[in-house]
């Protein structure tokens, strides 16, 4: 066992001799006990979770086995390798406290030890001997800090002996599990049983500590007429305790909340008590420091829901924060937990008017009232008395800074900016981009061109940023040009002739050549000034470059601007449409009518039919744009689409027609009664369905869709007119007669094989009865 290291493992005398084999793997090296809590490190060697913190706190951090580096924190068995977490737990064991029969296997010794069936007494409580057992076991459970366990062995061990130690094992555990009342409960009661327990005066004042309680705490101390070494140094620590609590108190009151919070700070290190974490909180609020102030409630809410002072500190940060509705939730709820308390009264009163004000604010620069928008404002920051760093502040700032720029109030506007801009990062945005607009109308350019530089590396991505550099740019360009106006001395409004007059006139008094030659440097100011002469010549003769000029742009930005510069807008699109789309209609009319040509000669044999058919065609082409000029539609990108679609539709009615007619046989009223028959049903069907569908958008408000409508129902009626009425009237009158033997029909076809179906059915009727079952 390694010097100055409590044993912290299994006793392995403890351990049944059937299992040696087993236990050797898993025997801590630092205590030669077997693991408890085991933990594994890196390079596979197990120790007991106690054992290794205390090794690793002492020694280098490498494994106390084979001297290998350790670099990451070590895992629990259980988790690195969960087959020898099981093999370690089937161990067989005995019962570690004496007089106990007890057998079983290693994971089962945690809840035997703390079962409320084992080590019963004849009373009912713990047997007695079991005591300091117990207690021991308990030792080891907390040094492995199986807090709640130990709490069980503890609580055992008092049953069958109420020691003084073992209350003072108990109360060390609370603390750990963060319950300092229990803590205080046990300290007392073992201080009962032996008031020069100076473990149980330690844990006491641990306890005061923890609860907040530091005059207590200081009391305590001061009843123990001889102090040891542990007890010095407690109060040595409650002092200092003490003094940072009461400098921050005191910091805290003259409104030094940087000095108060750095105290506060020192003193909730050494106290976890609510108190000290709401103190603290209090000092964030006096700084502005709103979201932490908002967490650390957050976390005693958590542990204490009732308490009053969280509720009130917590609302007190949401109004900072210019939350209202969230402020007066927490406030409210603090109020129905404590009625009386007259700060939380105080601050539930001052949110509400301060919420009223900023709200007013808004909506009356809202409805441009800017006034009425700044006198609210300003009650709203009077009332609200926010820190300098508070968000609340900030907003209010902002929102007054942007009425009194509409006002025209540039100066306190920008006092308000800045106020604002210092106030919080938050509200940084709005309030620089109300300064940027302030400084312009104070004709300040390059103070706000410094300002956008500086904002637009934060927001790189933002628009509004973006725009106000480019304006803040455009300025101070337009600021650092030339008069070319005042150059020429002629006013903003004169006209090219005149600004012509003008060059000459200046040119005779500015040019160079008048300058003596000795006179270098003159003759380099006549020669820039003569230079400038003929740029204002050149900008403000041309009409394109002087409406630039006129419009702020420099000579540089123009000359961007000039070279690729060409006339544009999205109406020319529509313009252009407008200007040959009459010619596009009719040269695509004409590809269509001469496709049409081909494939119906093609597709349709006989020439006259063929021709009815194009004659046809062609004549509900006409008729459709006819009705549709009649309908109210003009010749557009839409109605162009529409007409060439209803070139394909009519020619679907009427080759049909004139297809079947080809293939029937008879004379040609015949052949145009038959093919009615066969096709015309199809034809008709067609024809109602589409105009049917296309009914649906007759009562369109969209353009695009009406004419839509209007196209196909003319092509509808009038090319199934065609169609289904005229050609077969053409037809019948002009297409001729065509005999059965001459042309090949499938129809014929069709009637043969019906025939010779029948003439075999008759045959085979006609068999008598035996025959016709001899054949079969």
């Amino acid at each position: 066992q390694s010097p100055d290291v409590q044993r912290m493992g299994f006793p392995l005398e403890l351990c049944a001799e059937a299992d040696e084999n087993h236990v050797a793997e898993f025997i801590c090296v630092i205590c030669t006990s077997l693991v408890e809590s085991p933990v594994a490190s890196e390079c596979s060697h197990i120790f007991c979770v106690g054992c290794i913190d205390q090794w690793l706190g002492r020694q280098e951090h490498r494994c106390p086995t084979c001297a290998a580096p350790i670099h990451r924190a070590l895992q629990p068995l259980q988790q690195a390798s969960p087959l020898a977490w099981r093999v370690l737990g089937r161990v067989r064991v005995r019962c570690p406290l004496a007089g106990c029969a007890w057998r079983g296997e290693y994971s089962e010794v945690g809840s035997h030890l703390t079962s409320s069936e084992s080590h019963v007494g004849s009373s009912g409580g713990a047997a007695p001997g079991t005591a300091a057992g117990l207690r021991e076991q308990a030792e080891l459970k907390e040094e492995a800090r199986h807090f709640k366990e130990a709490i069980t062995l503890y609580s055992k061990s008092l049953a069958a002996e109420h020691a003084p130690l073992t209350l003072v094992g108990r109360g060390r555990v609370w603390l750990q599990l963060g319950q300092p009342q229990q803590a205080h409960a046990d300290a007392s009661a073992a201080l009962a049983l032996d008031g020069g327990c100076a473990p149980a005066t330690s844990l006491l004042v641990r306890a005061l500590v923890q609860l907040g309680r530091l005059d207590d705490a200081v009391r305590a101390l001061d009843a123990v007429p001889v102090k040891d070494e542990a007890l010095a140094r407690i109060e040595e620590s409650v002092d200092a305790l003490v003094a940072a609590d009461r400098a921050a108190r005191d910091a805290y009151e003259r409104g030094d909340f940087e000095s108060a919070r750095r105290l506060f700070s020192v003193v909730a290190e050494g106290s976890s008590c609510h108190s000290a974490q709401l103190w603290l909180a209090r000092a964030e609020l006096g700084m502005g420091q709103c979201d932490q102030a908002i967490r650390r409630t957050r976390d005693v809410l958590r542990d204490d829901p009732t308490n009053c002072a969280a509720f009130a500190v917590r609302g007190n940060a949401y109004l900072l924060r210019g939350e209202f509705d969230q402020a007066w939730k927490n406030l409210q709820q603090a109020l129905r937990l404590d009625p009386d308390d007259a700060p939380t009264q105080h601050a539930a009163k001052k949110a509400r008017k301060v919420q009223k004000a900023a709200e007013g604010a808004k909506a009356a620069a809202f409805e441009r009232r800017f006034d009425e928008a700044v006198q609210l404002a300003s009650l709203a920051i009077e009332t609200a008395d926010a820190p300098v760093r508070a968000p609340l502040r900030a907003m209010l700032y902002a929102e007054r800074a942007a009425a009194r720029l509409r006002l025209k109030d540039f100066k306190s506007c920008l006092e308000d900016a800045a106020q604002a801009i210092y106030g919080s990062d938050n509200e940084c945005k709005s309030a620089a981009l109300t300064r940027a607009s302030a400084l312009h109308a104070l004709g300040r350019h390059e103070e706000a061109l410094a300002d956008m530089s500086a904002l637009l590396r934060l927001y790189e991505n933002d628009p509004q940023i973006k725009h106000a550099y480019h304006r803040a740019n455009f300025e101070v360009r337009k600021m650092r040009r030339p008069d070319l106006y005042g150059l020429l001395r002629v006013p903003s409004v004169a006209s090219a002739v005149e600004i012509k007059t003008a060059y000459r006139q200046r040119a005779l008094e500015l040019h160079p050549d008048k300058v003596p030659p000795s006179d270098l440097d003159g003759k380099k100011q006549a020669e820039a000034r003569f230079k400038e002469l003929g740029e204002a010549l050149e900008i403000l003769t041309d009409e394109f470059k002087r409406k630039l000029w006129d419009e702020g742009y420099d000579r540089e930005a123009i000359d961007e601007r000039v070279p690729g510069a060409f006339p544009y807008s999205g109406t020319f699109l529509f313009w252009e449409e407008t200007g040959s789309i009459d010619r596009e209609l009719v040269r695509n009319l004409l590809i269509c009518a001469a496709v049409i040509i081909v494939v119906i000669g093609l597709l349709i044999p006989e020439k006259r039919s063929a021709a009815l058919v194009v004659m046809g065609v062609l004549m509900a082409v006409v008729e459709v744009v006819g009705y549709l000029h009649w309908w109210g539609v003009t010749i557009s990108g839409v109605s162009t689409i529409y007409i060439l679609i209803s070139v394909g539709l009519t020619v679907d009615y009427s080759a049909h027609i004139a297809h079947i007619f080809v293939l029937e046989t008879g004379s040609a009223d015949e052949r145009a009664i038959k093919a009615l028959s066969r096709i015309g049903p199809s034809v008709f069907n067609a024809v109602a369905s589409t105009l049917v569908a296309v009914l649906a958008l007759s009562t369109s408000a969209s353009y695009v869709f009406r004419v839509f409508f209007q196209a196909l129902c003319l092509t509808v009626v009038l090319g199934g007119a065609h169609g289904l009425v005229l050609l077969p009237v053409l037809l019948s009158l002009v297409g001729g007669k065509l005999d059965a033997p001459g042309v090949p029909a499938p129809i014929g076809k069709v009637k043969v094989a019906e025939a010779d179906a029948e003439s075999a059915t008759e045959s085979a009727v006609k068999l008598p009865p035996a025959k016709a079952v001899g054949a079969a």
